[in-house]
């Protein structure tokens, strides 16, 4: 009878802690409509732990980790490791959604990124392939999902590193390449490369040409 007692007491004492204890992360992967009941939504970086500044990753490297916060500081960025690509986007839709010329956005493996916002983000489907996420108190564009969630876009405006920050890799966040570039609003005199669309396509002069013949933007 005493055991008895006791595995039914302990039964309730977990019944109620599960009860009060929720994952107060996701998968940035996941569903925004499987999150919006929930307290925080972040994606999560599998199998990681933090070491005096330092992320290691599930495989067991040691990779820089960033963070920053959008303008009401509501919303932290953390991406862990070096992007595939940091690309200079002169498409229509980064101008007009961002009220910039341009705009330059880390490419991420969604597994490299943890975004933290209380509640759901604010959610634009700009195309068939890219959902983008803002702050829902702010505003800010904090970052895009792409390939159903596969790959993350995120601006360079959110993360606190430059070129300058102590200790971060400069080479880590220069931009690799232009995409769109024939709908550019002025031209860009550098090394880097030039792609018509995303890839694939590098642009010349005569891109331009048959960019206007086929009507522009």
């Amino acid at each position: 009878q005493v055991a008895d007692s006791r595995a039914r007491a302990s039964a309730v004492f977990m019944q109620r802690v599960s009860a009060t204890c929720t994952p107060s992360r996701v998968h940035v992967h996941t569903k925004l409509a499987q999150c919006r009941s929930s307290r925080r939504f972040s994606p999560r970086i599998p199998r990681t732990r933090v070491v005096q500044g330092m992320a290691t990753d599930a495989g067991g490297e040691a990779s820089l980790s960033r963070s920053g916060k959008c303008f009401c500081e509501h919303t932290t960025v953390t991406l862990t490791g070096t992007p595939v690509a940091v690309s200079i986007c002169h498409c229509s839709i980064c101008r007009k959604l961002s009220g910039a010329p341009f705009t330059i956005q880390a490419l991420c493996k969604a597994e490299q990124v943890v975004v933290e916002h209380e509640g759901a983000p604010s959610e634009t489907a700009s195309s068939a392939n890219v959902s983008r996420c803002r702050c829902a108190k702010c505003g800010s564009p904090i970052y895009a999902s792409l390939m159903k969630g596969r790959m993350i876009a995120i601006p360079l405006t959110v993360l606190n590193s430059s070129l300058n920050t102590p200790g971060a890799s400069a080479t880590n966040l220069k931009p690799t390449h232009h995409m769109y570039y024939p709908q550019r609003i002025f031209d860009v005199n550098d090394d880097l490369p030039k792609f018509v669309k995303s890839k694939g396509e590098i642009w010349t002069p005569e891109s331009d040409l048959a960019d206007n013949q086929n009507g522009g933007d």
